[in-house]
């Protein structure tokens, strides 16, 4: 049997650390993309610009639409990784309970 340990330190700081990155700077980087995939001639408006705006342009948008989700999404892993550290602590709690009443046959 193997022993599974969880650094439940290690754990709460990344939390934390995706909490931290869902609030800085994805909503600089999500306005400054949506800024200039939304503007015109933001390939370029040479000949190639606009030939590779023609046919990756509407393409760039679902992506524009996910990146927008990011933030979400960065939350979420957060929140869950809480949600496991909180649910760590009280399974072994109450797992250390139901030892501790333990009677042997």
């Amino acid at each position: 049997m193997t022993d599974l340990f969880v650094s439940l330190d290690d754990l709460s700081t990344h939390a934390g650390a995706f909490s931290a990155l869902a609030q800085s700077s994805t909503e600089d980087v999500l306005s400054v993309l949506a800024d200039i995939l939304a503007g015109a001639g933001c390939w370029g408006t040479d000949q190639p610009g606009v030939a590779f705006e023609s046919r990756y342009g509407t393409g760039a948008m679902p992506t524009l639409t996910l990146f927008r989700q990011l933030p979400v999404q960065l939350a979420a892993i957060s929140e869950a990784m809480d949600a496991t550290t909180a649910a760590y602590v009280g399974t072994e709690s109450g797992n250390t309970d139901l030892a501790g009443t333990a009677t042997t046959a």
